[in-house]
């Protein structure tokens, strides 16, 4: 009992150090990607980029061999993917990737 009671404590003093300053998207006037402000920092929605096609991450697959494969970079794919840590990828999920250009006959 008293485990479940220091671990709703904990809880409680984690989540409190954690809140928003504002819970409401602020949209800037210049744009209309929503924006939020926490502590401070300025965080902006992400959307990626499906323009490019779709690639779906198989086994033992790391973003700098896809990187290499579909020639483009790390720093490209993770921000056109909106990637929070590019070392995390998961058998099954969805990158979009630059189209490949076929020669012409």
């Amino acid at each position: 009992m008293r485990r479940w009671l220091m671990y709703g404590f904990c809880l409680i003093i984690c989540c409190g150090a954690c809140t928003l300053e504002s819970d409401a998207p602020q949209v800037d006037d210049s744009s209309t990607i929503p924006t939020w402000e926490v502590r401070g920092a300025t965080l902006t929605a992400c959307s990626p980029r499906t323009d490019w096609q779709p690639y779906e991450v198989a086994r033992n697959d790391n973003l700098t061999g896809i990187a290499n494969r579909f020639n483009t970079t790390v720093a490209e794919l993770t921000q056109a993917n909106c990637l929070a840590n590019p070392n995390r990828l998961v058998r099954g999920q969805v990158l979009y990737v630059p189209p490949q250009l076929t020669p012409a006959p």
